[in-house]
């Protein structure tokens, strides 16, 4: 059996390498960083007790988030119809889209051409939120995308095409 100080250093140099990835899905899951940043600890802690569980070590980061999905479910679940009055705003659980986007100042932002693409990027479903999220900002490939959440890359693919042409519509001005 592997002593428990090696245990711990390949298992923290496993999460930190997909530490990234791991909390932006659960950002962008739940819309709130300080939510996300209590659901990863979860997903952390979860990880380590699990440790046993994980067959491939290569697959760390698809199973990690598994288990974060999991974590995810469950906090939506013990949340719902609680109100949150976090930040000053009391508001409904789970929030909507549209409402979550009508407090930017929840998101920290500062510039409104950032803001706008934020809600631009919270409008989409949200599977091709996340496909979009990963493929653009975290540069991985849709092949490494289909990996991490369990789906065919064709279907990752379908998923960032689409996001797109919502955004791109969204850009589109109206004509009046």
């Amino acid at each position: 059996m592997t002593p428990l100080h090696e245990q711990t250093d390949e298992f923290s140099t496993r999460l930190k390498q997909c530490e990234r990835i791991v909390f932006h899905y659960i950002r962008l899951k739940v819309q709130d960083t300080h939510e996300a940043e209590e659901i990863f600890q979860e997903t952390a802690l979860l990880c380590w007790k699990k440790r046993d569980q994980l067959r491939n070590k290569e697959r760390f980061a698809a199973w990690s988030l598994k288990i974060a999905r999991t974590a995810i479910s469950r906090y939506l679940r013990s949340r719902k119809g609680r109100i949150v009055s976090e930040s000053g705003y009391a508001v409904r659980w789970p929030v909507s889209e549209t409402e979550l986007t009508a407090v930017p100042d929840k998101l920290a932002i500062k510039d409104e051409e950032t803001r706008l693409a934020l809600d631009a990027l919270f409008a989409l479903p949200e599977r091709c939120r996340v496909v979009f999220y990963l493929h653009t900002c975290e540069e991985l490939s849709l092949r490494k995308i289909g990996e991490l959440l369990g789906i065919h890359e064709a279907t990752a693919a379908k998923r960032f095409k689409k996001a797109r042409e919502l955004l791109e519509r969204r850009a589109r001005p109206t004509p009046s």
